[in-house]
């Protein structure tokens, strides 16, 4: 159940083109049903990745990570490559 509260919280999805579990289809259609409910969600496309985690993948995510909670140690990607990675989805 969807509550008021967690409406603003930022949601990461990252799907893989190459998924044999769950195809990429679906990661795009679950994106497009969140934010068709208007939840802030960004969509990383992790070209060639199947049902696996990336290195890629993985930085993204914890650059994601830092812009929204901060990190002592500095981002672990370079500035603005996630973003263009998610730009090209």
């Amino acid at each position: 159940m969807r509550k008021e509260a967690n409406n603003k919280t930022p949601l990461y999805q990252a799907h893989g083109t190459d998924d044999m579990v769950v195809k990429f289809e679906y990661g795009v259609m679950t994106n497009k049903r969140l934010s068709d409910m208007g939840l802030p969600v960004k969509f990383f496309k992790v070209e060639g990745m199947g049902h696996e985690a990336d290195p890629d993948e993985l930085t993204d995510l914890g650059k994601w990570l830092n812009e929204r909670i901060g990190n002592p140690e500095g981002p672990t990607a370079q500035s603005g490559e996630a973003e263009e990675r998610a730009a090209k989805a």
